[in-house]
């Protein structure tokens, strides 16, 4: 049987842009998709923990070592600049493999630089 688990999770990263006329998806820095082993086009959760809401956004590669986390299309009517979020990637990994699996956690700066 398969399961899906997080696989790692930006915690407490701050939005630092909107942009509407796009579709809904999350921009992230190139630096931090490639320590979470995240690919361009992946599905992940966005918890806003500035309002307690919570989408499902697929990822948009951002400039690399720009800090930029930004909210795209009508995601922005949900978050603004400046909320504190935390995002969830997801993996499908085997029930045999549970209990050696270890999410990896991210902890971000003020300028969602890497601590």
């Amino acid at each position: 049987m398969m399961r899906e688990v997080i696989k790692s999770k930006i915690d407490r990263a701050s939005i630092t842009n909107t942009y509407i006329n796009y579709t809904d998806s999350i921009t992230l820095d190139e630096t931090l998709m490639k320590a979470l082993g995240v690919l361009e086009g992946e599905k992940v959760s966005i918890i806003n923990i500035t309002n307690n809401n919570r989408f499902d956004a697929d990822v948009v590669k951002g400039i690399r070592d720009s800090g930029i986390i930004g909210i795209n299309g009508n995601l922005v009517y949900k978050f603004k600049r400046d909320d504190t979020i935390s995002i969830l990637f997801y993996h499908t990994i085997s029930e045999r493999n549970i209990s050696t699996h270890k999410t990896k956690i991210i902890y971000v700066d003020n300028k969602n630089k890497i601590l």
